[in-house]
């Protein structure tokens, strides 16, 4: 245990419930759920239709759901101190927890991340899930070939988890004998293409495992349908279920809890097509608590929901509103008075602030039981402290608006570290390269900016920081007259430099084949240009105007890279950015991806296909039936316009493209200068070839070198 030297307070930070006040109602909710739910699990009963796994809290932002949701978390994995306000962690013991951000979401949820999320969660449970394992291996080496195994945990590799399964299987059916080391994609993923090669060779074989009748389809299933650029989100629900079965295998069955935060995001797409991804997964899971905090109810109950899967009150009695019964929703209020009270004399008892009961009645009343409002007031009367000379919080200091309390907090901040911090409201995550290069500061001021109390960790190893959405909005809003605020040029500016760093990140995850780096940089890049107008450095490529336009379009999987964007866009180059992805992806109605593609392609914007390799690649965004015949078709439906003559003239594309004459269909069917009667071969250049070339790849699912 480490225990501070007395008096040094100075490192005190408050967010995430550093000072979090008791909120007994929200924690008494929590432990009668849990104990309900642990009965239910030791019920020997068919779990039937009824679906009671489901706990939320919902409320306004900024009134600590986040914070209740960690310090819930905290409480089971008993990391709390005893005197914590809640006292001991509930007695129904929690054998696993697991966490899931959709804070970054922006409408979409990243299903392969999520089962890697539950794999790890139960990894302390036990060692192996054959079950999963190979199922999700499977599933693995089809939407991310080449790949190997990630890691779970610190204690085992996760590959020599699954390597460990498909020996043993492997031994069993006598195919042991080929199963060596080094190859490239790793050794489970391996161990697992050798059983799927076995199974489909053999198909009346049974795998020496305690599985289910039909497992071997389902693992033939999980290896061919979903692809790179479609994961096939159902699937992954499946393969959740899976988990879900081995969990009820065991005796007594584990309570597991899934912590879902942020759910108001996925409301971001108006579809709701995640949201339906995430009601399979929790119906399919009946023996896992989730614990959803969000902005809004959840409504499955309601038979109108058609969209869903599962819904009905028959199905979700513990959602139906008045409902009285465990687990069931819960509104997150405004902190009573009492509670308020509570928190800013917690805060001036640990942080000896100079605070009179006065102040402190008054704070709680101008503060409306608001939490983001208390701790930017116990900030600032910790810096009027830190300030010394004596000086006491005055009334005047702590009330206001909340964007007068953040400009409050940002003076007493030095000017470089204020620069960093207004530099990173054009994020929302970020790491301190990229508001260091956006700021222009040194790192150094960089690292001591997100040190200061405004700043919040963010579970990524990448983007390791973020601030409130309300922080960042009022430090966004302030007029360039206010000290040390910002102009549009100078917004503009920062995130030109910011894209600078992004497209290094994007060229080193690149030459590191780290597809979840590429992914990652080319999501903030996009961020930044759906956030402020930004200048982009040109492409190597002559066939795009930009760096981002071709990342873009080469991106290694459109449903990871919609997973990285926000919902909506302040530019307008963002806009249409956000429209070529959505209609890139195969879950969009062809009608809607059709009608974004139009608007792209008559828009002045680097993807409008003002080049014969962008204009390509719109052409390939919508699979049509009927092969060419279908895009013909499509074209003289007035899709996208006529290409501009030049691209047909003698330019740098190479010579004009002419018609050679028919040619008569040779009797053997075919030969090496045509492939079938009335087809025209058109001599292009090299570079007009290459274009073409590189237009198609993405649309085949791979991206070059």
């Amino acid at each position: 245990m480490r225990v501070p030297r007395p008096g040094d307070n100075g490192d005190w930070r408050a967010h995430a419930g550093a000072l979090f006040t008791d909120r007994e109602t929200e924690s008494q909710a929590f432990k009668s759920t849990l104990a309900t739910f642990r009965r239910l699990l030791d019920q020997d009963d068919e779990v039937g239709t009824e679906r009671r796994n489901v706990l939320t809290f919902h409320g306004l932002g900024g009134i600590g759901k986040t914070a209740l949701s960690e310090r819930l978390e905290a409480w089971v994995r008993r990391d709390l101190p005893l005197a914590n306000g809640w006292g001991p962690p509930p007695s129904s013991k929690v054998d696993a927890v697991v966490r899931i951000d959709l804070h970054r979401s922006a409408g979409q949820v990243d299903m392969t991340a999520l089962l890697l999320a539950l794999r790890a969660g139960v990894a302390g449970v036990r060692r192996r899930w054959p079950l999963f394992d190979l199922a999700f291996a499977a599933y693995w080496s089809a939407v991310r070939p080449g790949d190997p195994l990630p890691s779970i945990d610190s204690r085992n590799e996760y590959a020599d988890v699954v390597a460990d399964t498909a020996s043993n299987i492997l031994n069993d059916l006598g195919s042991v004998g080929e199963f060596v080391t080094g190859t490239p994609v790793g050794f489970g993923v391996w161990g697992v293409r050798k059983i799927l090669g076995v199974l489909r060779r053999r198909r009346d074989v049974q795998l020496g495992l305690e599985a289910y009748a039909g497992f071997e389809e389902f693992l033939l299933r999980c290896a061919d349908e979903p692809s790179p650029t479609e994961a096939r989100p159902a699937l992954a629900c499946e393969i959740a279920a899976l988990l879900s079965w081995e969990l009820a295998m065991m005796t007594p069955s584990p309570l597991v809890v899934i912590f879902i935060d942020t759910t108001e995001r996925l409301t971001l797409d108006p579809r709701r097509v995640a949201e339906g991804h995430l009601n399979a997964l929790i119906h399919d899971m009946p023996n896992v608590l989730f614990v959803l905090t969000g902005r809004y109810q959840l409504d499955w109950h309601r038979e109108s929901r058609t969209g869903l899967l599962h819904r009905g009150p028959w199905t979700w009695p513990g959602l139906v509103p008045g409902t009285q019964e465990s687990p069931r929703q819960h509104p997150v209020d405004d902190l009573s008075p009492s509670d308020a009270r509570a928190f800013i004399q917690r805060a001036r008892r640990q942080l000896h602030l100079p605070m009179s009961d006065e102040v402190v009645e008054e704070l709680v009343r101008s503060s409306a039981g608001l939490p983001q409002y208390l701790e930017l007031a116990c900030q600032v009367a910790l810096s009027i402290k830190q300030a010394g000379q004596g000086r006491v919080v005055e009334i005047g200091d702590v009330t206001g608006g909340l964007g007068s309390l953040v400009m409050r907090v940002l003076d007493d901040i030095p000017h470089d570290e204020q620069r960093a911090i207004r530099a990173a409201c054009l994020f929302r995550v970020f790491n301190t390269a990229l508001i260091a290069a956006a700021a222009d500061v040194d790192h150094g001021c960089a690292e001591r900016a997100v040190t200061r109390p405004m700043v919040e960790p963010h579970d990524s190893e990448r983007f390791p920081y973020r601030l409130h959405d309300a922080v960042r909005e009022a430090i966004r809003h302030t007029d360039h007259q206010v000290a040390g605020g910002w102009s549009e040029r100078d917004w503009e500016l920062a995130a030109t430099r910011a894209a600078v760093t992004a497209r290094e990140m994007h060229a080193v995850a690149k030459a590191q084949e780290d597809t979840r780096g590429v992914l990652d940089a080319v999501g903030i890049a996009i961020e930044l240009v759906c956030e402020q107008n930004t200048a982009l450095e040109p492409s190597s490529s002559p066939s795009y105007a930009d760096w981002l336009t071709s990342a873009v379009v080469y991106s290694p999987a459109v449903p990871g890279l919609r997973a990285r964007v926000p919902a909506e866009s302040r530019t307008e180059y963002g806009r249409h950015v956000l429209n070529f992805i959505t209609a890139k992806s195969l879950d969009t109605p062809v009608e809607d991806r059709l009608r974004l593609l139009r608007e792209i392609s008559r828009a002045d914007h680097p993807l409008s296909g003002r080049s014969p390799a962008s204009r390509l690649h719109l052409e390939v965004a919508v699979p049509l039936g009927g092969g060419a015949g279908g895009l013909r078709r499509h074209r003289r439906g007035g899709a996208f316009p006529a290409p501009p003559r030049a691209a047909t003239a003698g330019t740098e594309l190479g010579p004009p493209i002419r018609r050679c004459p028919r040619r008569r269909r040779r009797p053997s069917g075919g030969g090496p200068d045509h492939s079938g009667p009335g087809v025209r071969t058109r001599p292009t250049s090299p570079v007009l070839r290459r274009d073409r070339r590189e237009a198609v790849a993405p649309a085949a699912g791979w991206a070059p070198a």
